[in-house]
């Protein structure tokens, strides 16, 4: 199970960094821990196959040594399975960091203080955050289980790095001298507002792919 207890778009937006950067350390430990026991599991198997082998089965046993084995092999198999999923779903979540792990385009008080500069340079982190991402997330192997929730991770980062893109630049212009004209703050939050309906949707498929 991937899903993060209790998500909800709103409870993650109003989360301050260093909680969102918590829960996403005690998801890769949750799956790190499942990885290990999956891998245990294994050896545990492998351990029970050697001592099987190494006795003599009488022949009147054959039949059930037989599903033993059988039993064994297909034990095995889903393990095998089981591992790989899980350490895709490792893989994707270390790609995308405790800077991306929640698809949120802002955060609670960064607007309040109206800070162009500040402003400009949280969507510049995420820029780079969302690049370095998209490059790993490009070398990993998916399993189809794991198809939808990657094109969803990939249209959350390519909407963040666009209006990331969009908000520096526009905040980097001089506001018009005339009257009632909007400032490149206002511009640049309405932009946001407007992203964020866009991002509502992605949010709800990426949280439902993590259950």
């Amino acid at each position: 199970n991937f899903q993060v207890a209790g998500a909800r778009i709103d409870f993650f937006k109003n989360q301050q960094e260093n909680q969102q950067t918590d829960a996403y350390y005690a998801a890769t430990d949750d799956l790190e821990r499942i990885i290990t026991q999956i891998k245990l599991a294994q050896e545990n198997l492998k351990t029970a196959e050697k001592l099987r082998y190494s006795n003599v089965v009488p022949d009147e046993f054959a039949d059930l040594d037989t599903e033993i084995k059988n039993h064994h092999r297909e034990l095995f198999d889903y393990l095998d399975t089981l591992l790989k999923n899980y350490q895709i779903a490792k893989d994707i979540t270390l790609a995308l960091g405790p800077a991306l792990y929640f698809p949120t385009l802002t955060t609670k008080n960064l607007w309040e203080k109206q800070d162009k500069a500040q402003i400009a340079s949280y969507y510049q982190q995420k820029l780079d955050s969302t690049d370095s991402a998209l490059i790993k997330l490009s070398r990993i192997s998916l399993s189809p289980q794991f198809e939808n929730y990657y094109k969803y991770q990939i249209a959350y980062l390519v909407l963040l790095a666009s209006l990331a893109n969009d908000l520096i630049n526009t905040l980097s212009i001089q506001d018009e001298t005339q009257q009632d004209t909007a400032t490149q703050l206002e511009k640049a939050y309405s932009r946001m507002t407007t992203a964020e309906d866009q991002n509502r949707d992605l949010v709800q498929k990426i949280f439902s792919e993590r259950s």
